[in-house]
């Protein structure tokens, strides 16, 4: 399979506007036309970079897929599209690729579409481990709390704002994250969670490295 460059970047937004005066005002690339395609249920705002294509994508309703992706991620990166030589050739390469027994994935054609999958009889071993159901912001919060490995509730409260008061229930909830009493104090020690080093695949020892603050 020979890639040859970036077909396009499509990038989920909320408000078409707003992402025109970045890309068009901002860095001066033209918006060449815009796409309603319905069965998709996404408005594309198109930018030619001369190299390759950022497409700005719009939900038209409540339940596409860029309104579930933007509800569950927030706006930024969707997809990227690679062009390749021989589109034909490319999807025979994978499918022989991804067919053997020991391949996790697997190519399946949906709608005149692939997409490249994870075998539906390893989902069950997966599910507990994704942490699919945390939404961007908490993300954010539990990042800041692995950068710390330990941090003061008030401490962090400063650093992201009152939202994430909601955010450490949820990640406490969701058990990535452990609460006590801080015993000079008000406050809470705040620290990760052994799910949190399963789910993510990371250590103390990478921690520190980052920039872990031991307290």
């Amino acid at each position: 399979m020979k890639i040859i460059g970036i077909e396009h970047i499509g990038i989920a937004s909320d408000d078409l506007a707003k992402a025109n005066k970045f890309w068009k005002v901002v860095l001066g690339i033209k918006n060449t036309h815009t796409e309603d395609i319905d069965t998709q249920g996404v408005i594309t705002d198109i930018y030619d970079t001369g190299n390759g294509k950022i497409e700005i994508l719009l939900s038209k309703y409540p339940n596409s897929a860029i309104a579930k992706f933007i509800r569950k991620k927030g706006r930024g990166i969707h997809h990227l599209c690679l062009s390749v030589e021989n589109i034909d050739e490319a999807i025979n390469e994978l499918k022989e690729k991804y067919s053997g027994s020991k391949s996790a994935l697997v190519l399946n054609e949906v709608n005149n579409s692939y997409c490249l999958e994870l075998k539906s009889t390893l989902n069950e071993f997966v599910e507990d481990l994704l942490p699919s159901e945390l939404r961007t912001s908490e993300l954010r919060t539990l990042a800041t709390i692995a950068i710390k490995k330990k941090i003061l509730q008030s401490d962090l409260i400063i650093l992201r704002g009152s939202g994430a008061y909601e955010h450490i229930r949820e990640l406490i909830n969701k058990k990535f994250v452990i609460k006590r009493k801080q015993k000079d104090g008000r406050s809470y020690w705040l620290s990760l969670s052994e799910k949190f080093f399963q789910t993510f695949a990371v250590s103390n020892e990478y921690l520190s490295q980052i920039g872990g603050n031991k307290k």
